[in-house]
């Protein structure tokens, strides 16, 4: 199986896993504690992001670079553009189209998987310089 295919299999399981744990939590947040649905989801996919960052590093992209908070640094900014879709696709099918939010949790973060994964497979941890990657990619 090339290489490609492997991470991006990885990465859609670390993404799960993260996605699982987010959900926990945001899920917990809002119904144990009444925290407001944004603000929860928040919470819960920030924790996502940790975990994803980690099984990542370790497991999908076998990274050894010695900078490991510029690392995650992309790796959460990165995060945090994915964070304003996320909430953005949850608050109008959720709030405005009036969809369950498990349905608006679900929708949002397949985008979000799709979007980060793009960017730091291309940027956080880009084996070569970003251009030369992008014309690798398209030629799988």
């Amino acid at each position: 199986m090339p290489d490609l295919v492997v991470k991006i299999v990885l990465f859609l399981v670390a993404g799960g896993v993260g996605f699982a744990i987010d959900l926990l939590i945001a899920t917990q947040l809002i119904k144990q504690l009444k925290v407001k649905l944004l603000y929860a989801n928040t919470v819960g996919f920030m924790v996502g992001v940790c975990v994803k960052y980690l099984i990542n590093r370790v497991i999908t992209f076998k990274s050894d670079d010695p900078q490991i908070f510029i690392q995650f640094l992309q790796f959460f900014i990165i995060s945090m553009i994915g964070l304003l879709m996320v909430n953005y696709i949850i608050y109008f099918l959720h709030v405005k189209k009036e969809k369950k939010f498990f349905f608006s949790k679900v929708m949002s973060m397949s985008v979000f998987m799709i979007w980060n994964f793009t960017a730091n497979y291309f940027i956080t941890f880009a084996e070569k310089p970003l251009f030369q990657g992008v014309v690798e990619f398209w030629k799988f």
